[in-house]
């Protein structure tokens, strides 16, 4: 499978849940996929991801009671993918 099938299949699997139930390991491989990088970690906790294409930045905070990611962290993340990709086209 492509690279590209992969990001668009975790992306996919991400939005369809409605950031339900979604890993962190998983919204953080699919910011990498989409050219999102790791800026620092803040508070050990806090991993800050920049674009060169966006303004602002994604703060995606390690869960410490679950795996998941909490549904606002996660749905702030799929907005700054797709104003990328809309810039993008």
């Amino acid at each position: 499978m492509s690279t590209l099938a992969r990001r668009q299949k975790l992306y996919g699997k991400i939005s369809n849940k409605r950031c339900k139930n979604v890993r962190f390991k998983d919204i953080c491989a699919l910011l990498e996929m989409y050219d999102w990088v790791l800026d620092r970690i803040a508070r050990n906790s806090h991993y800050i991801y920049v674009h060169q294409d966006y303004e602002g930045i994604v703060n995606i905070p390690r869960p410490h009671d679950s795996p998941n990611v909490k549904l606002p962290y996660c749905r702030n993340a799929l907005r700054a993918i797709q104003e990328v990709i809309n810039d993008d086209e």
